[in-house]
C-alpha cells in the first residue's frame, strides 16, 4: 500500500501553497496549516457563498469528486481531508480526534482561503463538525446541508443510548462497520471507494472519533444557529439523524442508496444539492 503519511510529509515541505496533480473534478490541490498539522484541500470555481464539502468518518475529499466537478460550474467549491484522513496530518495523539478538532480543521481552511460566508455540506460524522462550527460562527454560515448526517446521539432513550455506547466500544473492524451501512444498496464501485479511503485512516482515529460522536451534545449547539438548513438522506428514520435534531430542516430522501448516497447516485444527489442551494 502507498505510504500516504509519507506523501503528505513530502508535500508539506513545499509549504501551504504546494500544488499536486488534481484528481478528476478538482482544479487545485494544496495544503494549508491547521492546529494539528497540514490539511489537504481542493479549491476551485468562483462565487459566494463558497460551498465547503466535509467528508465523514474514514472518508477523504475524493468522495466529493463528482460533486466538486458539478458545483464548480456555478460556485466556488472547497473540500478537505480532515485530520488523520486521506493526506492530511494526524494529531500528536488520539485526544486530538474530537468534534472541536474537526470543526477547527474546517475553520482553518476557511481562514486560509479567505472564505467569507459559506454553505457547509457535511456527510455522516461531519454533521457534528458543522453543527459545532455553525454554533461558533453563526453569522458566517449561510446554510447547513446535512448529508445522511449525525445529529445528536443523546436524543436516544437513556437505556438505548447506553446500549449503543457499549456497542460502539466493541467495534474494531472499520471495513465491516462500513459494509453494514451498505448492505443491499451500495454499488460495487461505492464499496471499493469507501474501502480505499478507509485504508488511509490513521491508527487510533476510528475508535476515537466514534467515541467523540457519542459524547457530543449537538442539540445545545444546534440551538445557537438559526440559519437555513437542509437534510439530504437515504431515507432511514432515526432520532440520531440531523433532521430529527433540526425541526426546520428541509428533508429530501433519495431512493435505493446507501449511507454513501453521493457515490451511489451522483446525479440524484447533485439535483437535491442544487435545490438546497437554490433556496
Amino acid at each position: 500500500m502507498t505510504n500516504r503519511p509519507l506523501l503528505a510529509s513530502v508535500a508539506a515541505l513545499a509549504g501551504c501553497a504546494a500544488t499536486q496533480k488534481a484528481p478528476p473534478g478538482a482544479r487545485e490541490i494544496s495544503f494549508v496549516q491547521g492546529d494539528a498539522g497540514k490539511l489537504r484541500v481542493s479549491d476551485g470555481g468562483s462565487g459566494e457563498p463558497a460551498v465547503v464539502l466535509i467528508h465523514g468518518l474514514g472518508g477523504t475529499l475524493d468522495v466529493w469528486r463528482e460533486e466538486l466537478a458539478h458545483l464548480r460550474a456555478t460556485h466556488r467549491a472547497v473540500a478537505l481531508d480532515l485530520r488523520g484522513h486521506g493526506l492530511s496530518d494526524a494529531p500528536p495523539d488520539t485526544s486530538g480526534y474530537s468534534i472541536d478538532g474537526l470543526a477547527a480543521d474546517v475553520e482553518a481552511v476557511m481562514r486560509a482561503l479567505s472564505l467569507g460566508r459559506v454553505v457547509l455540506v457535511g456527510h455522516s460524522m461531519a454533521g457534528a463538525a458543522m453543527t459545532r462550527l455553525a454554533a461558533l460562527h453563526p453569522h458566517q454560515v449561510e446554510r447547513l446541508v446535512y448529508v445522511d448526517a449525525i445529529g445528536d446521539m443523546h436524543r436516544l432513550p437513556p437505556d438505548v443510548f447506553a446500549h449503543v455506547v457499549q456497542g460502539v466500544g466493541a467495534i474494531d473492524d472499520k471495513y465491516k462497520w462500513a459494509d453494514d451501512y451498505m448492505v443491499g444498496k451500495a454499488r460495487a464501485a461505492t464499496r471499493e471507494e469507501v474501502h480505499r479511503e478507509l485504508g488511509y485512516l490513521r491508527p487510533g482515529a476510528f475508535q476515537a472519533l466514534l467515541q467523540a460522536m457519542m459524547g457530543y451534545d449537538a442539540s445545545a449547539d444546534a440551538e445557537k444557529y438559526s440559519g437555513a438548513a437542509d437534510c439530504i438522506d437515504a431515507g432511514a428514520d432515526s432520532q440520531v439523524f440531523a433532521y430529527a435534531m433540526v425541526p426546520r430542516c428541509r428533508r429530501t430522501s433519495l431512493k435505493g442508496v446507501s449511507h454513501w448516497l453521493m457515490a451511489d447516485d451522483p446525479q440524484a444527489f447533485a439535483a437535491a444539492l442544487d435545490a438546497a442551494l437554490a433556496k
